[in-house]
């Protein structure tokens, strides 16, 4: 997916000195889902700052790697025995158990308590992308397909609508 340029937000350049004097970074978080899931041949880094190696799939970011931090191992008990989809997809930035039947119920994500802890900080304190239009209806484990069309959470029963035509 091509991001926008994002003009508006004044982080390049000129934008971020006040005077002679350069402004803070400003905090950013991304977190990448792919549901058909990555060939994890490719996909890891070990180490880190200026020694971190990066695996195939990562090489395009190596300018970077001083910047990111890779989290591995996390586990998420609520995604187990819920089936693969809705019931492991609508938790996996909150880790909250996730309701079936018509009521959503789930949690608020991660990135949306960061956006709300830093949004005095930043013009746009969100910005949730996705490549496909959210489905509609009830995966047959009987979980809403809401969950598996949205990672991010506004709260316990809205999703965060996405862009998909940036």
């Amino acid at each position: 997916m091509a991001l926008p340029w994002l003009e508006s937000i004044p982080v390049w350049g000129s934008e971020t000195v006040t005077g002679n004097d350069p402004a803070d970074s400003p905090k950013r978080f991304a977190a990448i889902f792919m549901g058909c899931g990555i060939n994890s041949k490719h996909w890891w880094a070990k180490g880190r700052g200026d020694q971190m190696v990066l695996g195939k799939s990562l090489q395009p970011m190596e300018p970077l790697k001083r910047k990111m931090n890779f989290i591995t191992g996390l586990f998420n008990e609520n995604a187990t025995g819920v089936g693969i989809h809705p019931g492991q997809t609508g938790n996996i930035l909150s880790g909250a158990s996730l309701q079936k039947g018509s009521e959503l119920r789930g949690g608020i994500s991660m990135d949306q308590k960061l956006a709300n802890h830093f949004q005095d900080q930043t013009a746009v304190p969100s910005m949730v992308l996705g490549c496909e239009q959210p489905v509609t209806g009830y995966h047959e484990t009987n979980f809403s397909m809401a969950y598996s069309s949205h990672i991010s959470w506004q709260n316990s029963t809205s999703p965060v609508p996405m862009e998909v035509y940036p």
